[in-house]
């Protein structure tokens, strides 16, 4: 095989489709020569639910179709092809030798995008072969790039609904947190400093020292680890870890903070892992709970 005879196979094998409806055989022959020596492949029928069965079947790139032909109009076919999804896009051409502006004017309507007037021109016939399907590829290009831009806009839409629920799952933690700090605060007040401001009016002054002196002690056990001499140490630390330190500083046991945090062990025992690993004690033989001494 030469090369130019290769090069023509695979431009057929590249080629547009065009699928041609006429009753004439001698049209069908003459229209075929004349498209397949431009490359393109041709589908003939020479009637209309042949033409319809085809179409829906091979789906092809192009129609040209007669005016009148027996059993089934080509309007009846082009009305049938537009009103079916699978065949709708597909653009159609009248080739007849009706020239009646009205028979014109009802082509359109039926859904044709041109109307070609025997006798022809060959030049006219590939002009117009040409544009339409150079305008449907640049359709199809468009709508494909929609479709494209479609499926995108869904999956951000869908990763930005997820972001959403994860960040709204973070505030109502956040504030859970929150609220369960203020109320481990308030109780410590209740604990240490209130009974030391109820007694401080009713003892002698060297006592109101050492009552003061309770006072400032408490205070500081109250305020760390959130703050404090030490607060640039337990910056990394989350809300959680930080009311976990707080109830190592108090002295209570594993048990007893799982019970008051209402955790397990493992969490606490998980917990206490991640906060000597930000406090940078990982691995070292140091008590976490001399370690906060230290700090205080």
């Amino acid at each position: 095989m030469g090369e130019r005879d290769w090069q023509k196979n695979r431009e057929k094998t590249d080629a547009t489709t065009i699928l041609i409806v006429d009753d004439d055989e001698s049209i069908l022959f003459t229209l075929r020569i004349i498209l397949e020596n431009e490359c393109h492949q041709v589908i003939t029928a020479s009637e209309g639910r042949a033409a319809l069965h085809i179409a829906c079947t091979k789906v092809p790139d192009l129609i040209i179709l007669d005016w009148e032909m027996p059993g089934m109009h080509g309007c009846e076919i082009c009305r049938q092809l537009k009103s079916d999804p699978a065949t709708t896009a597909i653009p159609v051409i009248f080739f007849t030798s009706h020239n009646a502006p009205t028979e014109k004017v009802t082509a359109f309507e039926a859904g044709a995008v041109d109307y070609l007037v025997k006798p022809y021109s060959r030049l006219e016939l590939l002009v117009r072969v040409r544009t339409h399907l150079a305008l449907q590829q640049r359709q199809n290009s468009l709508t494909a790039e929609i479709q494209k831009r479609t499926v995108e806009l869904e999956e951000k839409n869908r990763e930005l609904q997820e972001t959403n629920l994860v960040l709204k799952r973070l505030l109502h933690e956040f504030e859970e947190e929150k609220q369960a700090a203020s109320r481990i605060v308030q109780a410590n007040i209740e604990q240490l400093i209130l009974p030391s401001l109820t007694r401080i009016t009713e003892v002698s002054s060297q006592q109101r020292r050492q009552l003061r002196d309770t006072l400032v002690s408490n205070l500081k056990k109250i305020s760390l680890p959130v703050a404090g001499k030490g607060v640039e140490i337990y910056s990394l630390l989350t809300p959680t870890e930080l009311r976990l330190l707080s109830c190592i500083r108090q002295g209570q046991t594993s048990k007893e903070i799982a019970e008051s945090m209402h955790i397990s062990l493992q969490t606490v025992a998980t917990h206490r892992k991640n906060i000597r690993k930000k406090l940078n004690i990982s691995g070292k033989k140091i008590n976490l709970a001399a370690f906060i001494a230290q700090a205080e």
